[in-house]
């Protein structure tokens, strides 16, 4: 029988240094039930075990430290992404409440194993007493397989915790901490909310190829020919990119059975399904058996046309809200006037934002705030990142995003924040223009006007946070 103390002394090592396996909890359940049953056992002793989404490397990284000497280091390559997803927690949490970050070598997007879509890092841990570590962002990856080397941070190691892990340059993190008293939560201030789900986006979201007054016609997923009453119909995006400060331009309809009851939606009864809009009743009628499949416990004989859930439904009806993609290469934070409909959850691939009503400050300026390269310098250094650079923009990185507040007993704020609103209608009007723009010569005049505009608004912004000239031209401005 193998006996750690026996084979290797009961001191520990003093260094260890690998690649663990990445396994997903959901490939350990079905390749290896026992083996993933005894980790979430209480016999195992593994801290990290208690992650509801389990990867077998945090199980490694627990049973290195055990292994480790004091003042040995451990030297894994691993998937970064345990530092900001909601299910890296149990490892971020082990790791701080040991101190045992020492240095860090995040190669973003990079692809360091050949034919693999894994993004990685090297972690250095350690057990000794320090209280600060490195980290370095490889950007050009032909020039660190060139020279080997790249320029690291140092950060204070309390600044690491269960929470997704941030790393803002310092000037920056000071300059929050002296407007501290005078910002909100971006989620003190607006509902965040996904779109709705139907359960069966195919049956209720239809392409038009022509439309009337009354109808909208257009082709089922079996190809049949059909026609649904304009009355029953919402606007709605789906599958479509989104630009700051441009206009939202539907590209679908969706058929949206409820109406507003005094703020709250109320589905629409089935006879009046049947006698209003017979063909919308029809057409769902046809795809009856597939609707009734979905997942709806309290589904009725008078109720089986309705979403497959209520989330988000009281906030699409009529209220205007900002919207932006969760997938983005930069801040895409787009007004609505309440009149969009998107569907999806957590992933997205939307989300919305929208005022509480003991908000005072404008959607504008809260939009104008959310596009300016400040905020999304800190959603950048927070955000899971994947193929092609993209990066998230979930309620987890949004929702704590500090919005300066203003005090409307003051001129002077008043004055620049209505200035602000302002400068955003003007960029906008602006894009609208640019789009729509009869030739060449005056889309390029139009374009340097808005571009002009959009650099003053950045400029008020600046003055408003108090961060004039701390921007490094690192900050990602692509759509």
């Amino acid at each position: 029988m193998f006996d750690w103390t026996t084979e290797y002394g009961a001191e520990g090592f003093d260094v260890i240094v690998g690649n663990p396996p990445y396994i997903r909890v959901q490939n350990m359940v079905h390749y290896s039930p026992d083996e993933y049953a005894f980790y979430k056992s209480d016999y195992s002793g593994y801290q990290t075990a208690g992650a509801e989404l389990l990867d077998k490397y945090y199980l490694f990284i627990e049973r290195a430290w055990s292994l480790l000497k004091d003042g040995g280091v451990i030297g894994y390559i691993i998937p970064h992404k345990f530092m900001n997803i909601t299910s890296g927690k149990a490892l971020r949490g082990y790791l701080t409440e040991r101190n045992a970050v020492r240095k860090v070598l995040h190669f973003g997007t990079h692809q360091v194993f050949q034919n693999r879509s894994t993004y990685t890092c090297i972690l250095i841990l350690s057990k000794n007493e320090k209280q600060t570590f490195d980290i370095s962002f490889v950007k050009n990856w032909n020039q660190f397989l060139f020279e080997h080397r790249a320029p690291f941070q140092t950060y204070d190691i309390r600044q690491l915790g269960e929470n997704p892990w941030t790393f803002i340059p310092y000037d920056i993190q000071e300059r929050f901490q002296t407007l501290d008293s005078v910002c909100s939560p971006l989620e003190t201030m607006a509902h965040i909310f996904v779109g709705v789900q139907t359960s069966a986006d195919k049956i209720y979201i239809i392409y038009p190829e022509k439309e009337d007054d009354m109808y909208v016609y257009f082709r089922d997923k079996s190809g049949a020919d059909r026609k649904i009453e304009k009355g029953i119909l919402k606007e709605s995006i789906y599958d479509t990119a989104l630009r700051k400060y441009e206009r939202i331009m539907a590209n679908s309809y969706i058929i949206f059975p409820y109406v507003n009851a005094e703020g709250s939606p109320k589905l629409i009864k089935i006879d009046t399904m049947r006698e209003t809009f017979p063909n919308a009743y029809e057409y769902l009628s046809a795809f009856r058996e597939e609707l009734d499949r979905r997942n709806m416990p309290n589904r009725t004989e008078d109720t089986w046309y309705a979403y497959g859930r209520g989330q988000s439904l009281r906030r699409f009806i009529g209220k205007e809200h900002l919207i932006w993609p969760v997938l983005s290469l930069g801040s895409n934070y787009v007004y609505d006037n309440g009149q969009i409909i998107f569907t999806g959850g957590g992933n997205g691939p939307f989300y919305g934002i929208e005022m509480k009503e003991q908000t005072w400050e404008s959607i504008f300026y809260v939009q104008a705030i959310l596009n300016h390269w400040l905020m999304e310098t800190v959603v950048k250094k927070s955000a899971s990142t994947f193929r092609g650079d993209y990066y998230s923009h979930g309620k987890q990185f949004i929702a704590k995003l500090p919005i300066m507040r203003i005090d409307f007993n003051e001129p002077q704020q008043v004055k620049l924040h209505d200035e602000i609103v302002k400068k955003v209608h003007q960029i906008e009007q602006l894009a609208a223009n640019t789009n729509h723009a009869e030739n060449s010569s005056v889309r390029n005049t139009l374009q340097r006007a808005k571009d002009a505009a959009t650099r003053e608004l950045d400029g008020m912004i600046d003055e408003l946070y108090g961060v004039s000239g701390m921007r490094s031209g690192d900050e990602d401005e692509s759509d």
